[in-house]
């Protein structure tokens, strides 16, 4: 009889332990797709360091009346780039200067056709800004990675005049597009060159009379906006390139 005692107080036991245990682990298991709150934290300040590196960079491009053509150092740029290429991202003023400001994202309703004037990289970066915590950091440090790795260089469109094309009845109003391209090292933030650009509407889109009009001259002015960009980069460098992603 007190053996049978004991071995059913020695079970009990054991159950018992065994239960702790697993009450013990079931406490410490965070819930499917949850982040360490220290780690979400750590990306949360890497946004805000991209952030403020981004506000950084508004407040050095000088207003369009301080800025005089300059050719970029390619000599020294040859030597860094160990004779070949680099590749600067395109990024709007504007874009510095509204990322964050807008709950909606900085090209939302009728900015979004602007939305070519910054590199396709940033846009993205801006768009998963929209996002829930803890997913909206881990979306936005893969493409600002991304960025770090792939661009010493950036474009900086600062502009003076941005006036879209427009039909009044059968009058027609050209677009115009006055800015200045300026160029910084993206991790110093150090200003190398800068040139103008200047692009206007195609005269002979003017007697468009379909109903797709508005879109062909908003293709013609886009097309022609490259096209200055292109002309200025060209007098810029012969070691930069403006591409996108």
């Amino acid at each position: 009889m007190t053996v049978v005692c004991v071995q059913r107080c020695f079970i009990a036991l054991f159950v018992l332990a065994v239960a702790s245990v697993l009450l013990s682990t079931a406490c410490d298991e965070k819930p499917a797709g949850a982040v360490d709150p220290e780690l979400a934290q750590r990306h949360r300040r890497d946004v805000q360091k991209f952030v403020e590196r981004l506000r950084q960079l508004g407040a050095a491009v000088p207003p369009p009346g301080q800025l005089e053509e300059q050719p970029c150092p390619d000599e020294q740029l040859e030597h860094q780039l160990d004779g070949g290429y680099g590749r600067m991202l395109l990024i709007d003023h504007d874009f510095l200067e509204r990322y964050g400001q807008d709950a909606n994202g900085v090209y939302s309703g009728e900015r979004k056709r602007w939305s070519f004037l910054s590199a396709r990289l940033l846009r993205e970066i801006d768009r998963v800004s929209q996002l829930s915590e803890p997913k909206r950091d881990i979306e936005a440090l893969v493409r600002i990675q991304k960025l770090e790795r792939e661009y010493d260089h950036v474009a900086v469109l600062q502009t003076q005049r941005r006036e879209a094309p427009r039909m009044e009845g059968d009058k027609f109003h050209g677009g115009v597009f006055e800015a200045w391209l300026v160029v910084f090292e993206w991790r110093t933030r150090r200003r190398l060159c800068q040139a103008e650009i200047f692009a206007e509407s195609s005269p002979e889109v003017a007697g468009l009379t379909s109903q797709a009009r508005d879109e062909v001259l908003w293709r013609d002015y886009r097309r022609r906006i490259d096209v200055g960009m292109d002309d200025a980069v060209r007098r810029l460098s012969r070691r930069l390139l403006l591409k996108d992603d």
